[in-house]
């Protein structure tokens, strides 16, 4: 049986901001080779350690949102590459010592003060998916009409949610929503929510930064998720409604089908990179 994936990943600096100040990976972890920029991949095997999707977005300092992000995903995943199996308590590993790392890095340099980034983090393999939370970067499971969100932010209005204080809507819309509790280079010390899933064939999983989950809503995820597009169209899709909604923050997205075949060719190098224009909305 071949386990497989059509995955696309894009990001997009908004109408607004001048920089993107998010960051993406996909991940090879078999074969330590990865890319950090929009990509498509069609019907490609996973290899014996699985993929790492995640995105960064950052935030904080001079110029410290773009090295956050940057630095989040970059050693997750060397971290990631060097294990011989990724587990749970690999991926919780992972994220304490790029936690760490980053806040040293921000306390060596006062340019640098209080920047960090949240993570949403996804290792695919063996027919489940391992997944790492920090923040309001979010990840969402459509199986069959259902849609479910995987991770809970890591908000002041999301606490106040849970308290029964605010109601699920008005967080949405709420002017205190980009108020974080946690994130990634925030303390020396954090823990993240960790979860594992298995998967069934034709799941669709989309990860995204807070540039799309502010504009879109839960039900419209599904929707757009529901359509009949490649996955590389809908996350075209996303950043499309996040800009025509405004475009006041960085916007990023993967999208990713799980297929499980008895026939199914499939290849095995790690996509080209395929560049957008941010003109194009």
């Amino acid at each position: 049986m071949s386990e497989y994936l059509t995955v696309s990943g894009r990001t997009h600096t908004g109408l607004v901001r001048e920089n993107n100040e998010d960051a993406l990976i996909l991940a090879d972890l078999s074969r330590a080779s990865s890319i950090r920029d929009n990509f498509a991949w069609h019907r490609s095997q996973i290899g014996e350690n699985g993929l790492l999707l995640a995105i960064a977005d950052g935030m904080g300092g001079a110029n410290g949102g773009g090295d956050a992000s940057d630095m989040t995903v970059n050693l997750l995943y060397d971290y990631l590459q060097r294990l011989d199996r990724i587990d749970s308590a690999g991926l919780h590993d992972a994220i304490v010592f790029t936690n760490e790392t980053v806040f040293a890095k921000a306390e060596a340099n006062a340019e640098l003060k209080g920047m960090g980034a949240t993570l949403t983090a996804m290792v695919v393999n063996n027919g489940t998916a391992l997944i790492a939370h920090i923040g309001d970067t979010r990840a969402y499971l459509l199986r069959g009409d259902d849609i479910i969100r995987l991770t809970k932010d890591h908000s002041l209005v999301q606490s106040l949610v849970d308290a029964g204080v605010m109601t699920a809507a008005d967080a949405e819309t709420s002017n205190k929503r980009n108020i974080l509790l946690s994130a990634i280079g925030h303390s020396g010390k954090l823990e993240p929510d960790l979860a594992t899933i298995d998967l069934e064939p034709e799941d669709q999983l989309l990860i995204c930064s807070d540039g799309r989950s502010g504009p879109v809503r839960d039900f419209e995820v599904k929707n757009v998720l529901k359509l009949m597009l490649t996955t590389e169209e809908k996350c075209e899709r996303f950043i499309q409604i996040a800009n025509e909604r405004g475009g006041s923050d960085n916007v990023t997205v993967i999208v990713v089908r799980y297929h499980r075949d008895n026939f199914v060719e499939v290849t095995e190098e790690m996509p080209s990179t395929k560049r957008f224009p941010n003109e194009l909305f």
